[in-house]
């Protein structure tokens, strides 16, 4: 990539598998970063990764649970495989002016990270658009799971699950009509079903609207999953009076 190769870079990519290119690269972490990239600069990705949501855990088959084994939403993969990269490549965290001594790290580490991000942070963000393109998928993902309430998840990726942190991701830009679930719920979809009052109005007053026009995959309208399946009147109330200044 480097080189202007975008092209060749993505055919060498599509070549191996994430093990083979594990064992290339220097961490899962820097090799979804890495597909991320090309993906955003070569098939032009420039939404949220909906793709990421279109295979559903089997449990009868152990590798469909493997959240590293498939390519498919590459950025929100990348994101858990290391989710302090994008701050280290947006500046909100300092890279060190030195060379990192290879010995220092390991996969995990914020010296491996670091390592990645002093290589490769120029080549995105000479990239116009890449890293908010990123961060949006980022915060878009951040916002779906502290809506489901997915504490573990929450933990893992060091995550504050409540609603102050939720405001500041809506403030900071989401992508408000993509499809965030395997049945094609956005994120109001996810607020209304779990009866949260308070996302739910941060949601519309951030510009979420309440009324969604790309449904997919037959899933009624928030306001109408509200009424059938008897939601908090609170939740029916926000909706209609949403929907009244239309």
């Amino acid at each position: 990539m480097k080189m202007g190769d975008d092209k060749g870079a993505l055919k060498f990519a599509l070549k191996k598998s994430n093990s083979e290119a594990f064992r290339l690269s220097s961490s899962c972490g820097a090799w979804f970063w890495t597909k991320a990239l090309l993906d955003y600069r070569y098939k032009e990705q420039r939404g949220f990764a909906e793709e990421y949501f279109d295979l559903v855990p089997n449990s009868g088959d152990p590798e469909s649970r493997n959240l590293f084994h498939r390519f498919e939403g590459t950025i929100l993969r990348a994101f858990q495989a290391s989710p302090e990269t994008l701050n280290f490549l947006t500046g909100e965290r300092k890279l060190p002016n030195c060379r990192i001594p290879f010995h220092m790290g390991n996969w995990a580490s914020l010296s491996n990270i670091g390592s990645y991000c002093l290589s490769n942070a120029e080549l995105w963000r000479n990239t116009p658009g890449a890293l908010e393109w990123a961060a949006c998928n980022v915060r878009t993902f951040m916002c779906s799971l502290i809506l489901n309430q997915d504490i573990e998840c929450c933990k893992a990726l060091k995550i504050e699950c409540h609603a102050k942190k939720f405001e500041e991701l809506l403030s900071e830009g989401v992508f408000f009509d993509a499809r965030v679930t395997s049945c094609g719920k956005t994120l109001v979809h996810v607020a209304t079903c779990s009866e949260m009052p308070q996302m739910l109005r941060m949601l519309l007053n951030a510009g979420a609207k309440v009324k969604i026009s790309r449904s997919g995959r037959g899933i009624p309208q928030p306001l109408h999953m509200a009424c059938y399946y008897n939601f908090n009147p609170k939740i029916i109330k926000i909706l209609c009076n949403a929907g009244r200044l239309l």
